[in-house]
């Protein structure tokens, strides 16, 4: 390995600990872009990512399908609203 090959792959390490860093403050991603090349006349971007795979025990808690209760012997809490169905017009064969 070349010394300007070292230096840039050192220059991408000292990045990592930023991305734990904002995963740990409670994103759920973070990224950084590295670099940006033209290869066969197409924009390339380089980019370092780190996603929670595992948010635990209930993973899907955020999502309001979840939120809301699905079967008839919970309680739904007041103030919130049941959301009305979705009456879509069919289309007709002609």
């Amino acid at each position: 390995m070349t010394p300007t090959q070292q230096s840039w792959l050192e220059a991408v390490a000292d990045r990592i600990p930023g991305l734990f860093n904002a995963i740990e403050t409670g994103q759920i991603m973070s990224a950084t872009v590295i670099g940006e090349r033209i290869i066969n006349n197409k924009n390339v971007r380089l980019s370092l990512s780190a996603e929670v795979v595992d948010s635990g025990a209930d993973p899907l808690g955020s999502h309001a399908s979840v939120n809301y209760p699905s079967t008839p012997n919970q309680v739904i809490p007041e103030g919130m609203v049941k959301p009305k169905p979705r009456y879509r017009k069919s289309r007709k064969r002609r």
